[in-house]
């Protein structure tokens, strides 16, 4: 969501405020809005919603033409007072342009109008009382090291490769879905990707990574890896077995396979949900933090190529220069 869509839902919020720097601002935290998809503290002025949908017709063209004027009786009286005009001139009668002209204005006035109208209906059928999501009760959250399981992590991540064909449209899917979850399941969700970063946190991937990369810092491992992750089941079970593997997940003009964000979907999910940080629930013990990785030494050099070729022969062969 952008600042311009954020804004759209200020405007006509009780809790606006006016900053003579900066324009319109929330009233409670004094600063531009920064939602995600929805503010729990949104409450709808039905007075001002009003009187900015009057100030828009009124700016497509004068919606008060009579107390009971509308959008569609415009473009119908237009379109009567544009036959008119024409059927007159026509006919041979006085010369009508200015009635033609007069209707083809009424038409163009009644047509922005029924788009304002549209537009209108569709955003506040989204702001009415009804849709307002509740700010989710965060009373007994509590910090979990609970994973979610395999079946249903994997069957989550399945259905988000069905539902998108690329990685924003992937993220947000999952985003979408996980907050369809408990706290604790979206906490889950996260653990068990921390626990499958772990379990391929190897010397063999790191070699697939830097062949199929060009080069592999220790950032660019991790989100190799949630790269793998993200493209299901089979393919990390089988990368986890066996990273050369991955030569038939290349993608011709494809430069990086990295996937960042990925990581992030759980965390924005639980900021949508709770407006809580994902972070400060998780539990301290856990073995599958980034500092807690395995040491291990690597066994491949790029300036021994042939100990790359070793360990994936296939990926060497495609993308070593």
């Amino acid at each position: 969501m952008t600042l311009e869509e954020r804004l759209k839902y200020c405007t006509i919020c009780t809790n606006r405020n006016m900053n003579r720097d900066i324009g319109i601002v929330c009233g409670l935290t004094k600063q531009k809005p920064n939602f995600i998809n929805e503010c729990n503290k949104f409450i709808k002025d039905e007075v001002e919603t009003q009187r900015k949908l009057a100030l828009e017709l009124n700016a497509a063209g004068d919606a008060e033409t009579s107390p009971d004027a509308s959008p569609q009786r415009n473009v119908n009286i237009g379109i009567i007072i544009l036959t008119l005009g024409i059927i007159a001139t026509l006919s041979g009668f006085i010369i009508t342009y200015g009635a033609i002209i007069a209707g083809i204005l009424m038409i163009i006035k009644g047509v922005r109008q029924k788009k304002i109208m549209k537009e209108y209906q569709e955003f506040h059928t989204n702001t009415s009382s009804n849709n307002i999501k509740k700010p989710f009760d965060t009373t007994f959250l509590e910090k979990s090291s609970e994973m979610m399981s395999e079946i249903r992590y994997w069957a989550l991540v399945s259905f988000s490769i069905q539902n998108s064909n690329n990685q924003d449209a992937q993220e947000n899917f999952l985003i979408k879905e996980l907050e369809k979850l408990s706290p604790k399941d979206i906490i889950g969700f996260r653990l068990r990707t921390d626990q499958l970063l772990y379990d391929t946190y190897t010397s063999e991937i790191w070699c697939a990574g830097y062949l199929m990369n060009g080069g592999c810092s220790d950032d660019a491992f991790e989100y190799f890896r949630l790269w793998i992750i993200s493209r299901g089941k089979e393919v990390y079970n089988k990368a986890k077995d066996n990273p050369d593997s991955l030569a038939n997940e290349l993608i011709e003009g494809e430069v990086y396979y990295e996937f960042e964000s990925f990581w992030s979907a759980g965390i924005e999910a639980f900021r949508n949900k709770t407006g809580k940080e994902l972070y400060d629930y998780i539990a301290d013990d856990l073995k599958t933090k980034k500092g807690n990785y395995p040491q291990f030494e690597f066994n491949w050099s790029d300036e021994k190529p042939e100990t790359m070729k070793a360990l994936c022969p296939n990926l060497f062969s495609k993308m070593w220069n």
